[in-house]
Formats: structure tokens, C-alpha cells, sequence
């Protein structure tokens, strides 16, 4: 992802965020009692929750693994967060704006991966999430016929002024047919809805029976975030609890698309810039990293077998930062 960012956009977007979550967050990083509610367990299989990150403003579930900001911001916290001056609004409108070409390729090559589960043409595609309808438009050009949902009112105006129809709402607010689409996407999306289980659950009625949904997500269990979080501190201005509401394992969105009567056909973590991202974010703070194994990776040649090898274990063992799976309508 490090290519398809425009830098001093990217450094602009970082400066307006970090504006914005003044108001939202108090001293520890967690969101303000004014702007939120208490979690009392976890919102994916309703264990106990406990205080690992209290620094962090995120709490840990002790059965599943997954992360969820606690306290959870209010319906109208997250309202305001879509707002055309918020810093989302920015991001889609200038961030992948900017970037829409770069981004139109990388949805090219997303397409070729998963092309394959369409029976046909004809099946329709909706991809949820979808912001200025890049990826929409990669499947318009490829012949598919495809509707997108886009929370953000400027993002869906985008999509819509290039012939697309999106939605302009949220997958819990949304009412659609049932058995209309024989393939769902979510691009990074599960992990900003408030609501995961009802939007999983409205997603298995929408789509055809033998329908797909494909979800890549951020990883609760990545190597990255053993040193993003450390001395219970988070060391990744990106990472905010208005901004990521929940944060899966791959085991633990496994366990609930299973619950919800998918079938699982593919669990992976594909990811490639873990590395990047820990140098990038924890290298400055961790007092771990500093002489450990990972800064002597970290000091050799960016292209040298030995980062390659690496990166390639932590995608093996499920422990990259960026996890993609494949479920199928069972029933």
C-alpha cells in the first residue's frame, strides 16, 4: 500500500486526523464518555473482556482474541465522523482520489484472484464499502454487473456521478432484496461497522444461495501489533478507537461467519508490508525491537532474500497484518 499513497496528501490526511480525534479522544486514547458506551463483553462470541490495552482505548477478548474499541462510540459519533469537513471525507476525496489509478490496478488484480466463484456474468456484485467506486469500476469495465454501499454522502456522490448506483447508507440502515447478488465484498470495511453481526447476518440474506463473500480485514493476531501495543501503549497514530471499532483474528471471523451459516473456503494473510509497517511505526518507540532480531531484518538490503523469507513465514503462519477470507452460503 506504501506506493499507492501520495505522501504529502497522505502527511495532510495524518495532520487532519489527528485534529479531529482531539475531540474525540480523552488523554488516554480511549473516546470520551461523552461521545460513547461501555462494552460488558465481547461483541463477536460475548466473552470476557479484559483491560490488556488500557492505554489504548481498545479491549481484548479473552476467548476470541478480538480487539474492539471500549468505550464504543455513540450512533451519532460516528455520524459526525462521515461529515463532508471530516477526515474520512477526506481520504476518499483526495487520499483515493489521488490514488485512483494506482488503486484501479490493485483491484484489477483482486478481480483475476477472485473471478473464479462467479458462475456467471450475469451474477450481480456488490461490493460494500466502496468509497469513490474504484473497485466498481474495475468489475463495469470487466462486463460484471455491480451496486456498491458507501456510508460517506461525498464518496457515494463520486461513485454515482460515474454511472455506478450506490448506496448511501450503511449496511445495517440498508434493505435490499434477498438472493440478489451471487458475490459480496468487503474491502477493509468489517473492521470501521458498527455493527459486524447484524451487517454478517443481512449479508448471507442477500446473497444468492452458493454465494460468495470475500472480506479482507485487518489481523487482531499480526506480528506488527506484538510492538504497535507495547507498554500498553499505541504506537500507531492510524489505529484509533472511533476509527476501528473491532479488530479480528483470522480464527475469530471464522468462527462467526461459520455461526451465521457460511462455509468457509479460504483463510489467509497475504499481507506484504508488515515489515514496512513496523519499521514504520513501532521502530521509533519499542524498546524490544531496538537490538532484537527484527532490527537486524529490518538493517538488510530492502530487496535481500533474507526480508523476503521472512515476510513470507509471517504469511504462512497466518500473522501478517492484512488477512483475507472466503465464505460461501450454505443452506
Amino acid at each position: 500500500m506504501s506506493n499507492i499513497r501520495d505522501p504529502k496528501i497522505w502527511e495532510k490526511y495524518h495532520g487532519i486526523a489527528l485534529e479531529e480525534a482531539k475531540g474525540i479522544l480523552d488523554k488516554n486514547g480511549a473516546i470520551k464518555e461523552t461521545l460513547s458506551y461501555k462494552l460488558d463483553d465481547c461483541i463477536c462470541c460475548h466473552g470476557k473482556l479484559t483491560n490488556a490495552k488500557p492505554q489504548g482505548g481498545f479491549s481484548e477478548c479473552s476467548r476470541c482474541d478480538t480487539l474492539q474499541a471500549n468505550p464504543r462510540p455513540l450512533s451519532s459519533t460516528i455520524e459526525k465522523l462521515r461529515q463532508p469537513d471530516s477526515a474520512l471525507s477526506y481520504f476518499h476525496k483526495h487520499v483515493v482520489m489521488l490514488s485512483r489509478d494506482r488503486r484501479y490496478k490493485l483491484f484489477q488484480e483482486r478481480l483475476k484472484e477472485i473471478n473464479h466463484l462467479l458462475c456467471s456474468a450475469s451474477d450481480k456484485i456488490l461490493d460494500i464499502g466502496c468509497s469513490i467506486g474504484v473497485f466498481l469500476d474495475v468489475l463495469k469495465d470487466s462486463g460484471y454487473r455491480c451496486e456498491g454501499v458507501e456510508a460517506v454522502s461525498t464518496s457515494a456522490e463520486i461513485g454515482r456521478s460515474k454511472g455506478h448506483i450506490v448506496h448511501n447508507q450503511t449496511v445495517e440502515e440498508l434493505e435490499l432484496p434477498n438472493s440478489s447478488f451471487g458475490l459480496i465484498t468487503m474491502w477493509e470495511v468489517i473492521c470501521h461497522l458498527e455493527n459486524p453481526i447484524l451487517s454478517i447476518e443481512k449479508i448471507f440474506q442477500w446473497l444468492m444461495p452458493g454465494g460468495y463473500l470475500v472480506i479482507s480485514a485487518t489481523n487482531a493476531l499480526a506480528l506488527e501489533y506484538d510492538f504497535i501495543w507495547e507498554d500498553n501503549k499505541r504506537h500507531h497514530f492510524n489505529l484509533e478507537p472511533h476509527i476501528f471499532q473491532q479488530i479480528f483474528s483470522v480464527e475469530a471471523l471464522g468462527v462467526l461467519l461459520r455461526q451465521k451459516g457460511f462455509n468457509l473456503i479460504e483463510c489467509k494473510t497475504p499481507g506484504t508490508m508488515d515489515l514496512q509497517n513496523i519499521s514504520d511505526y513501532s521502530m521509533r518507540t519499542s524498546k524490544r525491537l531496538k537490538k532484537g532480531l527484527l532490527q537486524r531484518v529490518l538493517d538488510t538490503p530492502e530487496n535481500s532474500d533474507i526480508r523476503d523469507k521472512f515476510q513470507e513465514i509471517i504469511q504462512q503462519t497466518l500473522s501478517s497484518g492484512h488477512m483475507v477470507i472466503i465464505a460461501r452460503k450454505g443452506g
